[in-house]
Formats: structure tokens, sequence, C-alpha cells
């Protein structure tokens, strides 16, 4: 009994010198475990954020929009109302226009209106009131695409004044010119057939 009684005691002691060696290796095991995985879910966090702005960065679109062609229709030289026109579209692949703004600058006169697509015709329009007063205005176009992208034109003087005598329209002028012209021409043909007509003969010549 005094021989079972020490090796039960000795077994209880070397369990408890066990248990304090075992402790602390769980300790950095369990840390080690929790430092690894933290780390692993930090890159994996990481790593799709890097490659949506990689996307993004190769498919923004860094081209501006294209300005064919545009005009004034109407006399603002006189005072009147006035119409603009213009041919905007984006590249082949490009985000789009987003707007066209006609922009009017002058004196006691600032115009900015944004462009109306005519599905249509197909160009960007804009009907505008008449100048408010005599001046030196200057007219541009700016366009945008959806991704803030900027196109701006050459800068249209204008010179309003009421006073101004509208140009002539060849398509009123030139037959007025063209039937003058032809009128004259017949009555001198006709005057001079009556001056021809009332010319006496010459008396033949004798042998």
């Amino acid at each position: 009994m005094v021989l079972r009684a020490l090796m039960d005691a000795l077994i209880r002691e070397f369990e408890s010198q066990l248990s304090i060696v075992m402790k602390p290796r769980r300790i950095i095991l369990l840390l080690g475990f929790v430092i690894m995985t933290l780390g692993g879910l930090a890159l994996l966090s990481h790593s799709p954020a890097t490659d949506s702005k990689r996307s993004f960065t190769v498919s923004q679109d860094e081209t501006r929009p294209t300005i064919w062609a545009w005009g004034i229709e109407g006399s603002p030289q006189l005072l009147e109302p006035f119409s603009v026109w213009a041919n905007v579209t984006d590249d082949e692949g490009g985000s789009g226009v987003r707007n066209v703004t006609l922009i009017v600058t002058g004196p006691n006169a600032t115009i900015r209106d944004a462009m109306t697509y005519n599905g249509t015709s197909e160009l960007y329009e804009r009907d505008v009131a008449a100048l408010p007063n005599d001046g030196v205005f200057r007219v541009t176009l700016l366009a945008f695409d959806m991704e803030n992208n900027s196109r701006s034109t050459y800068d249209v003087f204008v010179t309003a004044s009421v006073g101004v005598d509208p140009p002539p329209n060849p398509l009123v002028t030139l037959p007025v010119v063209v039937g003058g012209s032809l009128a004259v021409a017949v009555l001198v043909f006709f005057v001079a057939y009556l001056y021809d007509k009332r010319r006496p003969l010459e008396p033949a010549a004798t042998a």
C-alpha cells in the first residue's frame, strides 16, 4: 500500500510538471495560428481591390469628343432670334457624349444653354432669343463625354446692330440681275432693228 501511494504521488507530480510545460506550447501554437489566419484574410481582402483598380485604370476613356461641324442660322447681327446646330460624336468605343453647351458672351449678356440632340438630323440644336443690345458677341460650343473629357470650338464673333443691312441673298438677287440683263439686251436689239428698218435705201447704180 505504501508503494502504491508513492507511485500515485510520483504520477501526479509528473502530470503537473507536464501540464506546466505544455501550456506555453499551446499558447505559442494558438498565437501562430491566429497570426497566420489574420495574414491570410488581409491578403484576400487586398487582392480584389488591387485588381479592381487596375481594371478601372485600363478601361478609362481618355478620348475627347469630336465636334465635326457647327454653324449659326438666322440674323443675330440684326438683333433677331437665331439658331445654332452642331455635329458632335464620341469616338468608337468611347463613353458617349454627355452634353453640348452653347456659350454666348458679350455686353450685358451671358448665355449658357444646353443644346438638344435631334435624332432625325443627328445634330445638337438650340434656338436662341435675340441678343439684348448692340455690341460684339462671342459664340462658342463646349462638349463633354461621360468621362468628363471636353472639347471646345473656335470662336465666332457677331457684331450686332439695329442699323446693319442684312447680307444680300443670292437666291433672290441672282434672278433679278439675270432677268434685267436679258431685258436690256432684248431692248437694244429691238431698237437697232427699228433703226435699220427706217433707214432709206440707197438708189441702185446705173451703168
